[in-house]
């Protein structure tokens, strides 16, 4: 019956099954673990003031949405 059905308890990996996990994304999803931005960008944007900061930080963002997108 599924009233008396028990909720799942969810269980945190151990270490050596998260290094496991990491690298099988890391392989699959190499993007996803790159820096988002160049050391020459993180410059100009660590000197920007706040709201340029701000407006440079979403510019990247959609080009890396632009990038990799599904098509």
């Amino acid at each position: 019956m599924a009233l008396f059905r028990r909720k799942k308890k969810v269980v945190k990996p151990t270490a050596k099954e998260q290094r496991t996990i990491t690298a099988r994304l890391q392989k699959k999803y190499p993007q996803m673990y790159e820096s988002a931005m160049g050391a020459a960008e993180k410059r100009i944007i660590g000197r920007a003031a706040p709201g340029d900061r701000a407006a440079l930080e979403r510019m990247a963002g959609k080009r890396l949405k632009r990038k990799y997108r599904g098509k």
